[in-house]
């Protein structure tokens, strides 16, 4: 049921969500079965345009300007295709390599944990006293951007809100995207996809 919840969810946020698509998410509860979506065979231009160039990002001040100005730098970068190669780049040092290694470690270690719930999410809590300190945090986690990008899709889509609606009524936008946001919360359906959606990469 909830793979179900999951490729409806996945679908809504790339289109444009309209009413029939709302009633759509809502007939999941009832059990209503669609078939999913075909798989897009990756080409060859498809995988080097997935190539992500590494990146150095800094906010720095610039004397020119004086202000902060916010500065990216490409790293050229290949991967190492064996342990061998990887310690002839470090010129042969093997604490470097030592260092490396756990440095990927580290980072996999990070990515197993975000998704494991054995190991639970803390918040920082300000007591009485003006002091903070660490809590479990008892809510569900959610992809921000993708119930973000849900809202305002029924916003858009089901509960009025448009640009030439906003230029008249400030308000507007506001009234929309807390209607949408009361329509997820009141849909249990939604919430689980939401939820499971959290737990995958």
């Amino acid at each position: 049921m909830l793979s179900l919840v999951m490729a409806t969810l996945r679908t809504t946020f790339i289109m444009t969500q309209t009413q029939s698509d709302v009633a759509l998410s809502v007939g999941l509860a009832d059990g209503a079965k669609f078939k999913s979506r075909k798989k897009h065979k990756m080409t060859p231009n498809d995988q080097t345009a997935a190539v992500e160039v590494p990146t150095i990002n800094r906010t720095v001040f610039d004397l020119d300007s004086f202000e902060d100005v916010y500065l990216t730098k490409e790293v050229p970068f290949q991967a190492a295709s064996s342990v061998e190669e990887a310690l002839k780049r470090l010129g042969g040092d093997s604490t470097k390599l030592l260092e490396a290694v756990n440095d990927g470690l580290l980072a996999d270690a990070k990515r197993v944990a975000a998704h494991d719930t054995s190991i639970p999410w803390m918040q920082e809590v300000e007591a009485s006293d003006g002091s903070s300190k660490r809590e479990v945090f008892s809510g569900t986690v959610a992809d921000s951007k993708i119930v973000n990008g849900m809202v305002l899709n029924l916003a858009k889509s089901v509960y009025g809100y448009n640009k030439a609606a906003v230029a008249k009524d400030k308000t507007g936008k506001q009234k929309a995207k807390e209607a949408a946001m009361a329509f997820i919360a009141g849909n249990e359906v939604i919430k689980n996809g939401l939820k499971e959606n959290a737990l995958q990469d």
